[in-house]
């Protein structure tokens, strides 16, 4: 049903468009792709979506916040879940699929309009453009800003359970 009325809105954004009738017919031509692969694509892109935006919530309104408010304490399972469990690369991997496979939507409805300069002068081309826009550029912040921040956290927090454990054992002698 989503898909359809996003469709239909299309269609109706075309009707009201100058030398609509040609660009309805693109639209509506045979073979213009299999729809269940769209459909397919948008319960991917969706669910990615939330599961991405859900994980992020939840660790930036939630779990951060309890950490920092517990202390040192919170070390072992923040190490847990950030090395071990790696969370990072999870939602690396929720972005990069719900950005593929909205790009891969985005290239589907885009060709319904004719021409790219045609789908973003519209609203709903704009609005999904924007949408793209932002949703690359948290994937991007991820990828190039908290992937290896955390990498060297990990790392400083190696070096310092090696020390402190060599500080240890020289006291046990």
């Amino acid at each position: 049903a989503v898909g359809f009325r996003a469709r239909q809105g299309v269609t109706e954004e075309l009707e009201r468009a100058p030398g609509h009738f040609a660009r309805v017919e693109q639209l509506e031509r045979p073979g213009a792709g299999n729809p269940r692969v769209g459909q397919e694509l948008f319960s991917l892109h969706i669910a990615a979506g939330v599961a991405w935006a859900g994980s992020v919530f939840l660790f930036v309104v939630l779990i951060q916040p309890s950490a920092a408010a517990i202390g040192p304490a919170a070390g072992p399972f923040m190490m847990e879940l950030l090395g071990r469990r790696k969370l990072v690369a999870w939602l690396l991997s929720l972005a990069g699929t719900t950005v593929v496979a909205g790009l891969f939507l985005y290239w589907r409805i885009w060709h319904g309009y004719g021409s790219l300069g045609d789908f973003v002068s519209s609203r709903y081309g704009l609005s999904l453009t924007l949408g793209a826009g932002a949703a690359i550029g948290a994937f991007l912040i991820g990828l190039f800003g908290t992937r290896p921040n955390v990498a060297r956290l990990l790392e400083l927090a190696a070096r310092a359970a090696a020390s402190t454990g060599r500080h240890r054992r020289g006291l046990r002698r």
